[in-house]
């Protein structure tokens, strides 16, 4: 009995030790940092100052201030650079799930990989490209992305633009 009980509470112990590794895995780094760039790691309330290095988790917001920007990069070397007065909130660790709440980036997503950017007035959902996306303009310079706005779903692809203001794919100027 002594036995079977000590037997269950070590296989209760590995799993809950799995459980805590898995949960505490960084999902991104901050790799670049320009002036002001700050940080919130769940369940914190306050904000940090980001340096190179920073490791992020998953429900972790960054933001930058006026000329600042900030570089994120994914395990699967994946990037994301925030330009000035932007704030993304990472939703999910694993599939690089990000939410733009203001602001706008520039992302090289890793072809073979996917990302889904929510903003504003859509959701870029992005597999292998480079675009640039402020949370209701995407433009698309290398790979192709779907923008899901309220008026259903645009393919975009590279050379090209979608925006939540404007019913067409439109050519994104030289």
């Amino acid at each position: 009995m002594i036995r079977a009980f000590c037997a269950m509470l070590g296989a209760l112990s590995l799993v809950l030790v799995s459980q805590v590794t898995w949960a505490a895995a960084p999902c991104a780094t901050v790799t670049g940092v320009v002036l002001q760039v700050s940080y919130q790691q769940p369940p914190a309330k306050g904000w940090s100052t980001a340096k190179v290095g920073t490791k992020l988790y998953a429900g972790a917001r960054v933001r930058t201030a006026k000329r600042s920007k900030c570089e994120i990069a994914f395990p699967d070397k994946s990037r994301i650079r925030m330009n000035e007065l932007s704030e993304l909130a990472i939703a999910n660790a694993t599939s690089k799930d990000v939410k733009l709440a203001r602001g706008n980036l520039y992302a090289r997503i890793v072809a073979g990989t996917g990302a889904r950017i929510a903003g504003a007035g859509g959701v870029a959902s992005i597999k292998g490209t480079q675009l640039t996306y402020d949370g209701q303009t995407l433009a698309v310079y290398e790979g192709a992305a779907d923008h899901e706005l309220a008026r259903g779903v645009d393919h975009v692809p590279a050379g090209n633009a979608s925006s939540t203001w404007r019913p067409d794919i439109y050519e994104v100027p030289a």
